[in-house]
């Protein structure tokens, strides 16, 4: 479960089915819980912006130009990113799916190891 606790700037919310096609981008809101349980997401904090959120019960703060994956098998990755959320909003998540899918080569951080625990 991700649960969003405080919410600063624009923090957003991107989801693809496992067939790779759009499913839903939405804005972040304090409060949102979201049950992540098969579900492949990307959480994404744009300049000046960050979030408190706990992803199973763990505590996760996403600073500003950083996004988190979410995988279906409930492993959680921690990136930094140079995009600019625009009126592109496609755009912006497509590049940043291309980083968690590793496309770009950068490092990433694993924070959750599936229904439990914390990797640094």
């Amino acid at each position: 479960m991700i649960k969003f606790i405080l919410i600063r700037g624009d923090v957003r919310v991107d989801e693809k089915d496992l067939g790779g096609r759009d499913k839903a981008s939405f804005k972040a809101t304090q409060g949102l819980i979201l049950h992540e349980k098969g579900r492949n997401l990307v959480i994404a904090a744009g300049t000046g912006s960050r979030a408190t959120l706990t992803i199973n019960g763990e505590p996760v703060e996403l600073m500003h130009d950083s996004f988190i994956r979410v995988k279906p098998d409930g492993r959680s990755f921690l990136q930094k990113h140079k995009e600019q959320l625009g009126k592109e909003s496609r755009l912006f998540f497509g590049r940043l799916w291309a980083m968690a899918m590793d496309q770009f080569g950068t490092e990433r951080e694993e924070i959750t190891s599936g229904p439990g625990g914390i990797r640094g």
